[in-house]
């Protein structure tokens, strides 16, 4: 149980290893998943400093003993790549509605963080935003794609794979991060039930990170060799 314990401690670490992994095999030719990669490499690093800081708390010094700026700054870079991911994925007409959104939440952050928080400080206001954010824009692309006229099987696309996981990250996520400090106050040990749940989601997020850049790739050479 205690290895068990550990493995899940450690798990928003090994989790982004997939799709990192899959990033260093594959190589080349992402091009509209590029904003994927960037976010694998981002959060990777993000979440390592996190994770050490959470075990070497007492060995660590000055704001490097906090490791709520990195729960933060993870928040906001799921919004930029994922944000970026969907507007390159998505029909120019619709791009316009995206970038709109993703303008006025940069907006937003830039305000809550100089006047009503600090970025230091675990923030559900953030998470919130984040959820309702990529929600409004994954499910926006969703419908727009399977109203679409072209007969096409958008369930197969690998592009469907990653808002598929976004998706259920945020909807599982949103609840979990806004009450999570009450919570945690009020019994202990639901929160920490939450927390493992949070991480079992990401990690099944970042499985489908890492299948949806195999398929690209696989459909990218397909049509090459149709070509």
């Amino acid at each position: 149980m205690r290895y068990f314990d550990l493995i899940i401690d450690w798990s928003e670490v090994w989790a982004l290893l997939i799709p990192f992994i899959t990033i260093l095999v594959i190589r080349k030719g992402f091009n509209k998943m590029q904003p994927l990669v960037i976010y694998t490499i981002v959060a990777l690093i993000l979440n390592s400093f996190s994770t050490v800081s959470y075990f070497f708390h007492a060995q660590m010094h000055g704001f490097m003993r906090n490791n709520n700026i990195f729960y933060n700054l993870h928040s906001i870079a799921r919004v930029v790549f994922f944000g970026w991911f969907i507007y390159n994925v998505a029909p120019a007409k619709h791009q316009k509605f995206y970038l709109l959104l993703l303008s006025a939440y940069a907006c937003f952050i830039v305000v809550h963080f100089a006047f009503n928080s600090s970025i230091l400080f675990f923030d559900t206001t953030t998470f919130a935003a984040e959820s309702i954010v990529l929600l409004v824009i994954a499910i926006s692309y969703c419908l727009t794609m399977m109203l679409d006229d072209q007969q096409i099987n958008w369930v197969q696309q690998p592009s469907f794979l990653v808002i598929g996981g976004i998706l259920f990250y945020e909807v599982v996520t949103f609840f979990i991060f806004l009450f999570i400090l009450p919570m945690a106050k009020s019994n202990p040990s639901f929160g920490l039930l939450c927390l493992k749940i949070y991480k079992f989601v990401f990690v099944f997020l970042c499985v489908m990170i890492a299948i949806a850049l195999i398929k690209n790739t696989r459909k990218r050479v397909l049509v090459a060799g149709t070509g």
